[in-house]
């Protein structure tokens, strides 16, 4: 069970709304078949990762947004970025991704989740749904359209809400659904972890088009998301 433990710690955050404290890299670019962005490496090091990344968004990024429901209009481009604390970010005009630390191999899953990100930038459901409900969002299309991982990711979700339960913490962990995508950066560790199994449970629970037709009748509290799910306002029935 290393590798879902492992996605879920690159995954650690990953929207954002302003520019990050790095440079656009220079050293080279590669270009997805389907002409839907680029990605740019600053190390010629680096030309593996983005040949890869190059590969995931000819076979991800249409897809993410189909399933969305929303398609942005400008393409990203993805920046081959070291030494990050988190393996994926989405800013408001690219993406940047950190393979190391074994993030290459999960690729798909980690840029995936950053291209919902990307196509839910100004839509109803960023401005309605909690964030928390966002990165179940981001986390749910990921999961279901990466098959290899689906099954193991939602066993770790699964272990890391029974682990809540068995705490009797429940009460705690819904009233994160509150959390600003400020609050949220500054979650680590279980914390993190148990958040993100929240936001997908949720979204396995509604679904992702109910939640975009709630979201466009306006916002969307945590307490009607509880509802849609079944649960009790305390998390029981979770």
């Amino acid at each position: 069970m290393r590798a879902p433990i492992l996605a879920i710690t690159v995954l650690a955050a990953c929207s954002c709304a302003s520019a990050p404290a790095v440079q656009r890299p220079s050293c080279g670019e590669v270009h997805p078949q389907n002409d839907r962005g680029l990605v740019l490496y600053s190390d010629f090091d680096q030309f593996t990762a983005a040949t890869i990344s190059a590969s995931v968004i000819d076979d991800y990024y249409d897809r993410t947004g189909s399933a969305l429901g929303y398609s942005r209009a400008e393409a990203p481009e993805v920046w081959i970025v070291l030494g990050r604390s988190e393996q994926g970010a989405t800013f408001d005009d690219h993406i940047i991704f950190d393979p190391s630390e074994g993030a290459l191999e999960f690729a798909p899953l980690i840029l995936a989740h950053e291209f919902v990100h990307w196509h839910s930038e100004g839509s109803a459901m960023q401005r309605n749904l909690p964030h928390v409900v966002m990165e179940g969002v981001s986390e749910w299309i990921a999961v279901d359209l990466t098959a290899e991982w689906s099954q193991a990711r939602r066993v770790q979700f699964d272990r890391l809400l029974d682990a809540v339960r068995q705490r009797g913490d429940l009460p705690l962990l819904t009233s994160r659904l509150s959390l600003s995508r400020d609050a949220w950066s500054n979650l680590s560790g279980p914390e993190l972890h148990e958040t993100y199994a929240l936001g997908f449970a949720l979204v396995d629970r509604i679904g992702v088009d109910a939640l975009r037709e709630a979201a466009e009748q306006g916002p969307v509290s945590p307490k009607a998301l509880l509802n849609m799910a079944g649960l009790r306002l305390d998390g029981g029935g979770l």
